[in-house]
């Protein structure tokens, strides 16, 4: 098969696809050919191509608005309507990376990484995208090896039917969590990096999810390689809307092979979500079990007072608990809760949480109990003026195992905003006081950074700050950021800070960081970056010779990125349902009145055609009308029958009803008979 001859619609892309996919057991130069040969094919093709679609370019697209419609769905109509006949929207994005990292200035590490995306939108089988990255690395030093490659295949939105649609993944992504299972405002459950593919097939209501693939990391700077490490992954998981308030979840992981800590260990749990009406109350119940026996239940609320947003829950995870390959925050139960309050002037959040670790209360781990309380406000003074300040207070009181003392530390920030007319300024003062087990220490700090208004500068930032301790250590930073835009395709900026402390002891370090970058626009597609950073660090201590550290990182990207066409909509009424398809049809003369289009009979041409009684067509010089992308399910046509030559009518002048099937052909024909 010749590739420069594959069209790019839907069906092709699938097909090409699923080729890919089947592909996934041959060697990987194999498959790098193909996916960069696929995309260079598909970036040819797109050359040749007008930006519009000359048939639709000749068509004026005008707003018709039946005289039968109500008054009060003239304003629900596009006024940007015409954009839908622009085609399916559709990129190709190409970015070129070369990092460079020399410790100390000597045998830099220099790696090379390419990535490449595609996305292509189809009128009845969803979105396509595929992304493609390959590291090389010609460093060649033993340890520092970062070859590899990565690549992700994604359809989504395919629609099966008029309830449910299907997300697919292959290739290198991260696991997926239930949202309502995995998401909350206190604990997020970890993912994993696989190697494999993933499913989910979703409708208004309800949710599944499968997922398979090796286990795995990602390596590099200039482009990010996957490596395969040990073990399997295996999950599903569900979610069902019982009604408009209640939801449930559930998700089963199945680890294997992973390590010697997570060998064979598998993993369940479900979740339960309630949302109020007006969405001031939400509440969520989830829990967890191993098949080691450890077992985990978190509970979190949401409250809507007036001013005022809560939140507040409970925790309980044993010691152990993991979640895939991965160990959750576990060994620890507590409370905790935080409100919000906003008005014109004032801003005020604050919360408290209080938690207990070591619950198996063993000899060899230090258990406490620790309490966090902050209190955050800000006050808009005047237009140009705001305060505000942040108090942190923490204790911790020892309870079981190894753990040895109580303490507590106290922490203070303020801070005064003020607009000038020379630029904005933050002035802050931070004083800390720590008391706890193996720390005792006071430290008071001062920093203030300024924008300064310049007329030559797009941006000029300096920063100041200056801390000191109990023990008599100072440390001042000084820094500045500059940036310019010199023309409307190039633009540069520019930093710098250096950082000088003096220990109690003596020792003496000084620190000098400089910055570089630089952008450009070539052109429109075309985007050129250069990034740079250096640094010195350098001690003298009290007895023995200085010791300085350098050193140097370079990136350079260069990225062609092409998009084309808006996004399309799908015209006519919403009929609820998923997926879209096409009305064809035909006006003619049906001379024997039979209803049907006999061999001979004419077609009329410039007759409007109008979809659900505000989308227009008109008949070609055969009669025939088309309408692409509408929303299956029911609709009506009619035509405008004046338009038709004297004495041909219509029987039965009323909108006539049919069905428009997923991805498929609704035909509906008009006969215009001779009206005595």
């Amino acid at each position: 098969m010749d590739l420069m001859s594959i069209p790019t619609n839907g069906r092709n892309i699938t097909a090409i696809v699923l080729g890919l996919i089947r592909l996934t057991t041959v060697p990987r130069p194999i498959i790098v050919t193909l996916l960069v040969l696929l995309m260079s094919t598909a970036m040819l093709s797109w050359a040749n191509e007008t930006d519009g679609d000359p048939e639709h370019d000749e068509e004026t697209v005008v707003i018709y608005t039946d005289q039968y419609l109500d008054e009060f769905d003239i304003d629900e109509i596009p006024l940007d309507i015409e954009e839908e006949y622009e085609g399916l929207p559709r990129s190709f994005n190409a970015n070129y990376r070369t990092y460079i990292d020399a410790r100390e200035l000597i045998r830099p590490l220099v790696e090379h990484g390419l990535d490449v995306a595609w996305y292509q939108e189809t009128d009845g089988d969803g979105s396509f995208n595929g992304t493609f990255e390959q590291l090389f690395n010609n460093d060649g030093r033993p340890g520092r090896d970062s070859q590899g490659e990565r690549f992700q295949l994604e359809n989504r939105d395919f629609v099966i039917n008029e309830d449910y649609a299907a997300d697919t993944r292959l290739g290198h992504f991260r696991s997926i969590s239930d949202s309502v299972l995995a998401t909350s405002y206190r604990f997020f459950l970890p993912t994993t990096l696989l190697q494999g593919g993933t499913t989910r097939l979703h409708s208004d209501r309800a949710e599944l999810n499968l997922t398979a693939g090796y286990i795995g990391g990602l390596t590099g700077t200039a482009a990010r390689g996957f490596r395969k490490t040990q073990g399997t992954l295996l999950g599903a998981s569900g979610q069902y809307a019982i009604d408009d308030n209640w939801t449930a979840a559930a998700q089963f992981w199945d680890t294997n092979d992973a390590g010697s800590a997570g060998r064979n260990h598998q993993v369940g749990g479900s979740a339960v979500q309630y949302l109020s009406d007006d969405l001031t109350q939400r509440h969520q119940l989830r829990g967890l079990k191993d098949s080691k026996g450890q077992f985990g239940t978190w509970y979190d609320g949401v409250s809507i007072l007036g001013r005022w947003r809560h939140r507040y829950g409970a925790f309980h995870f044993e010691r152990g608990l993991r979640w895939t390959d991965v160990q959750i925050d576990n060994d620890r139960q507590g409370l905790f809760w935080r409100g919000d309050f906003s008005s014109f002037r004032w801003r005020w959040t604050m919360g408290s949480e209080v938690s207990r670790n070591n619950l198996d209360e063993l000899a060899t781990i230090p258990g406490n109990v620790v309490t966090n309380s902050f209190v955050n406000a800000s006050w808009q003074f005047r237009r140009k003026t705001q305060i505000g300040g942040l108090v942190t207070v923490r204790t911790q009181h020892a309870d079981s195992g190894s753990a040895r003392g109580d303490g507590h530390s106290a922490e203070l920030r303020t801070f005064l905003n003020h607009d000038f007319s020379f630029g904005l300024s933050r002035l802050e003062l931070r004083f800390l006081n720590e008391n706890l087990p193996a720390i005792e220490r006071a430290e008071t700090q001062l920093r203030w950074d300024h924008d300064w208004a310049l007329a030559y500068l797009d941006r000029f930032t300096t920063e100041f700050e200056f801390t000191q301790d109990t023990f008599e250590a100072q440390e001042v930073l000084l820094g500045f950021i500059a940036q310019k835009d010199v023309t409307d395709t190039v633009s540069g900026g520019l930093d710098f800070q250096v950082t000088h402390r003096q220990d109690e002891n003596g020792v003496d370090a000084r620190a000098y960081n400089w910055g570089f970058g630089f952008h450009w626009l070539p052109h429109r597609d075309v985007t050129v970056d250069l990034t740079a950073t250096a640094t010195r660090a350098t001690t003298d201590p009290v007895v023995g010779p200085s010791r300085t550290l350098d050193d140097l990182t370079v990136l350079l990207s260069v990225r062609f990125a092409k998009q084309q066409r808006r996004p399309a909509r799908m015209i006519g009424y919403s009929t609820g349902q998923r997926g879209s398809g096409t009305i064809k049809g035909h006006v003619f003369f049906d001379t024997n009145r039979n209803g049907q289009r006999d061999g001979g009979e004419r077609g009329l041409p410039r007759i409007t055609v109008f979809l659900d009684g505000r989308f227009p067509a008109e008949t070609n010089t055969a009669g025939e009308f088309e309408f692409e992308r509408v929303g299956a399910g029911e609709h009506w046509l009619r035509i405008a029958v004046e338009e038709a030559p004297l004495p041909f009518g219509l029987e039965d002048e009323s909108p006539r009803s049919f069905i428009v099937p997923i991805r498929g052909i609704g035909r509906l024909d008009f006969s215009l008979i001779e009206i005595e």
